[in-house]
């Protein structure tokens, strides 16, 4: 038995149709608590009930599935730190999930039938979980993206099955993540980040860090204290705006006002890139200025942040940069219309410390694919980190975590 599972999003209704005719589905059951949506009304109950039955398409609304469940304060489902997934998954244990469950797979075995819900995409909707409850039973699930693309349904990573019974506990994870509030969270890296230099000044006479640009690490910068040994310290960035240095899109300018402007700094010690000249120039001269400080030396710490289509420095998904075995490149990005300057994979991965800062529930999809998802750098560049030789840490606020099944980091400590 297969059972396909779709969201209607903004899609228009014949979008809609057309998508469940491309996979010939025959019943719809609609598992939303609620059967309406104020934005798309094409979707409400009894609008979508006729508009499928004059396609010759069945509707059958099943509340039983529907989700907005509260978790239970001793809930043995600790692996989902998203609430609402958390309470769905124990109401999993009940009788009335497993009578909806069997109803659901009796109307399957007379037609096609797919389960729909409102979000698009099927790890941000509840339906994943129970397409993890069909899975456990054998019964085979689709999840549809679009009338052209589809995927079988893999059960969750942590879930543990015993018969037909489902439970998500909290895994140990080898990641090193940390999940606190943006305060906790600047404070936090901003320790670290003076941990980690005066360790490197006081071993070997230099640390060499490449900062972060874009809005994410202001606060970072400007926690960090003009007590640091700062005759030791290389400061380089991880990438540029093709800008002059005083645009105010540019990184150096931003972390000119946040920190360079305020510390007692050699200037000999900042190395920026050169945004306002030719990008395949500067990109060469910026490669050449690496390797003249470090050697064949790895940077001791490299800070980057994550936009919500998984890029991080200025690695773009589809970037021919990702594939580099330099250490800088210039690229183009088609989305911003614009030249970028950027570290390559290849400079990123033999840091000795890498600390990603992400915030914001927008980059909360993102996250979850780099962290969680199927190998495909190609499409969320973050994802190289995967590959780092050195000591990666994220730090992440809960907006940004709250699609995250991995367990965070309970503390975090400096590597010695």
């Amino acid at each position: 038995m297969t059972i396909w599972t779709v969201g209607h999003s903004t899609r228009s209704i014949d979008e809609f149709i057309e998508v469940l005719k491309a996979y010939g589905i025959g019943i719809l059951v609609d598992i939303r608590t609620v059967p309406r949506s104020r934005k798309n009304p094409q979707f409400n109950k009894d609008t979508l009930g006729h508009t499928l039955s004059e396609h010759g398409i069945e509707y059958v609304h099943e509340k039983s599935l529907g989700g907005l469940r509260h978790p239970k304060p001793d809930s043995p489902n600790t692996g989902w730190h998203n609430e609402s997934f958390r309470g769905f998954a124990d109401y999993m244990q009940t009788r009335e999930f497993s009578q909806a469950i069997d109803r659901l797979t009796e109307t399957a075995s007379s037609k096609r039938t797919a389960i729909m819900c409102a979000e698009l995409l099927p790890w941000r909707c509840h339906r994943s979980l129970i397409a993890d409850a069909l899975t456990a039973r054998g019964v085979e699930v689709v999840e549809i993206f679009d009338k052209e693309k589809s995927r079988l349904h893999e059960m969750t990573p942590f879930a543990v099955v015993e018969w037909e019974s489902i439970v998500y506990p909290e895994q140990e994870s080898e990641l090193k993540i940390t999940v606190c509030d943006e305060e906790t969270l600047y404070r936090r890296t901003a320790d670290l980040f003076a941990e980690i230099a005066i360790r490197a000044v006081r071993k070997k006479g230099m640390f060499a860090v490449a900062l972060a640009g874009g809005n994410t690490p202001k606060p970072l910068y400007s926690l960090l204290s003009d007590d640091l040994p700062w005759d030791g310290i290389h400061i380089f960035f991880g990438d540029e705006r093709c800008v002059p240095p005083d645009d105010p899109q540019s990184n150096f300018r931003m972390a000119n006002e946040t920190l360079l402007s305020r510390i007692d700094i050699p200037e000999g010690n900042i190395h920026r890139m050169k945004g306002e000249a030719d990008p395949e120039s500067a990109a060469r001269e910026y490669e050449a200025e690496v390797k003249s400080v470090l050697g064949d030396s790895p940077f001791d710490l490299i800070l980057l942040g994550m936009g919500e289509d998984g890029h991080t420095a200025s690695l773009f998904p589809g970037s021919e940069a990702l594939d580099s075995h330099k250490l800088v490149e210039a690229v183009w990005v088609p989305k911003l219309n614009a030249h970028r300057l950027t570290m390559t994979p290849h400079a990123v991965h033999t840091a000795e410390q890498i600390m990603v800062l992400v915030t914001g529930e927008n980059k909360a999809e993102a996250l979850k694919q780099v962290i969680e998802g199927e190998f495909d750098p190609g499409t969320y560049p973050a994802q190289t980190l995967r590959s780092a030789e050195g000591e990666v840490r994220w730090f992440v606020d809960p907006c940004a975590a709250e699609l995250l099944a991995i367990s965070p980091s309970p503390a975090l400590q400096a590597s010695a």
